[in-house]
This record gives C-alpha cells, sequence and structure tokens, in this order.
C-alpha cells in the first residue's frame, strides 16, 4: 500500500466548491432550510471527526487531508434528495451514497485528483451507508471506507442523541424517520440485535426500536480512536438513560460494553502508514 494523500491546494479547491455547492442549495421553507443546514454542518462535522481519527492513527497529512475531504463530501447528495424528495430516507427516495456519487461525478470537481484517487473517494462514498462493509479487492479503499463509516457514526450520534434529550415535543421527521414516539420496544429487532444482525429502518416499530438500532453501530466501529470515543463521549450511557430499563436491554447494553472492551479493530492493517497501533 503506498502513501495516498492529496495536497493542501487540491484540498482547498474543493473545499471551496463544497461551500458553494452547500450555499446554492437552499430553500424559502424554514423547515427545509433547516434540515439543508443540519446536513451542511453534519458534513463539515464529520470531516472533522475523520481528520481526529486518521491523525489519531498517526497517519500523514496528505492522508488525513483525503479523509477529512471524503467526510466532507460523503453527503453531499443530501441537499438535492432533501429538496426533490422532501425526506432523508432512502427507501422513499434515492441512495444518498449513489446520489452523492453521481453529484461529484457530474460536477467535475475532482478532476483536480488523480484518476486512482478519484476512484478511491467516489467507492468510499459509495460503501459508507452500506449495512455491513462487503468484501473488496482494495484495500486503501477498504480503509477510508472504514474510516468514514466511523467518522460518519461518531456525529451522528451527538446529532440524534441531542435531540433525543431536547427535542421538548418538537418532531422532526428528517431525524426520526416518522418514526411513532410510542412505549416499549419490538422483541424481534432486539432479538436480531444481540445476533448481531444488521436490522434495516424499514423494520422498525417505533423510535426505541430506532434507537436501539443506532446504539447497536457500536459493533460496527472499525478503528480504536472510534472506540475511546465512544467511551469517552459516554455514548452508550445516554442511549441507556433514553429507553426502557427491562432485563433483555440489559444485556444488550452489557453485550456493547463488552464489545467496547474486546473490539474487533483493523488498526493493525495500517502498518504501511504508520507504526503506531491504537489497540494492542
Amino acid at each position: 500500500m503506498t502513501e495516498l494523500g492529496i495536497s493542501h491546494e487540491q484540498h482547498q479547491r474543493i473545499e471551496q466548491w463544497f461551500k458553494r455547492y452547500a450555499q446554492q442549495h437552499s430553500s424559502p421553507d424554514e423547515q427545509v432550510q433547516m434540515n439543508l443546514d443540519l446536513k451542511r454542518k453534519h458534513s463539515w462535522r464529520v470531516a472533522g471527526e475523520a481528520l481526529m481519527i486518521s491523525k489519531e492513527l498517526g497517519l500523514p497529512k496528505r492522508t488525513q487531508r483525503l479523509s477529512t475531504l471524503i467526510g466532507l463530501l460523503h453527503d453531499v447528495g443530501r441537499f438535492k434528495q432533501y429538496i426533490r424528495y422532501g425526506t432523508f430516507e432512502d427507501q422513499k427516495s434515492v441512495n444518498h451514497a449513489e446520489f452523492s456519487v453521481q453529484e461529484l461525478h457530474d460536477s467535475g470537481v475532482l478532476t483536480v485528483l488523480p484518476a486512482t484517487t478519484q476512484r478511491l473517494v467516489e467507492e468510499s462514498i459509495r460503501l459508507h451507508n452500506l449495512p455491513r462493509l462487503p468484501a473488496h479487492d482494495d484495500d486503501e479503499i477498504l480503509m477510508f471506507a472504514r474510516l468514514l463509516r466511523d467518522a460518519d457514526k461518531l456525529d451522528i450520534w451527538r446529532i440524534v442523541l441531542n435531540y433525543y434529550r431536547d427535542h421538548h415535543g418538537i418532531h422532526n421527521r428528517a431525524i426520526e424517520h416518522g418514526m411513532p414516539d410510542t412505549p416499549g420496544y419490538s422483541e424481534h429487532i432486539l432479538e436480531a440485535l444481540l445476533r448481531r444482525e444488521a436490522v434495516h429502518y424499514q423494520y422498525c416499530s417505533n423510535l426505541n426500536d430506532f434507537k436501539l438500532k443506532q446504539m447497536c453501530w457500536v459493533f460496527d466501529l472499525n478503528y480504536g480512536p472510534s472506540i475511546q470515543t465512544v467511551i469517552r463521549r459516554r455514548i452508550l450511557e445516554q442511549f441507556e438513560d433514553l429507553l426502557p430499563a427491562d432485563a433483555k436491554i440489559v444485556e444488550l447494553s452489557t453485550e456493547l460494553h463488552n464489545y467496547l472492551v474486546h473490539p474487533r479493530c483493523y488498526d493493525n492493517q495500517l502498518s504501511t502508514f504508520t507504526n503506531q497501533n491504537i489497540i494492542k
């Protein structure tokens, strides 16, 4: 694996394009604009999370810049998706990862990068919303896809946990995906999550099912810095405070906490980038 990355000038040029693109996609409707702003801010924060992870992993500066750029661009299709369809729910509109790649391709913004780097950016974004990463013959694409998926989860947890605590009865369908905020949860959803199975949004019956699904994204984290961030930010404890305190949920929480102690991480596969492995 060779050192992949981008220059400061390439990063700045594409970053400026993103700023213009996000500004061009606005709406006079206050609710629509609120959710467009939500995605714009999310994109910048995912870039920040990607930078944090790549720094903690000891990746070279050029690789850190590329990780950050992928984080910034990963949801670029969300703007047109929401304006056109009024939802962030892919099953009711378009696959936002594929749509993001198409937007980048149509804009030509990535042509300032070598063809191999363009493909890496596009493939990493294309893979970021899958329930599980498929087998791939390109270790470099897998590395950046894993890093993006971790960074994306870290900020989505921040968004939804703040929302669940502080929405004061004002519901945002774009965040709740239309899930009713009713008591209880679906036992079959929890049992599937205990088996570490991927559960699609469409099988969630209410907001508690949705919270359980989001909580279990912990099983899909890839790198040591991401695990440590979950522990430091008390992500699991925050979800526990929002869910019914019954025996099955306690069992799931225990599984998740145990996983944080003995996670499956890919830090040791980065030896050609760095000799620093966070999880020993």
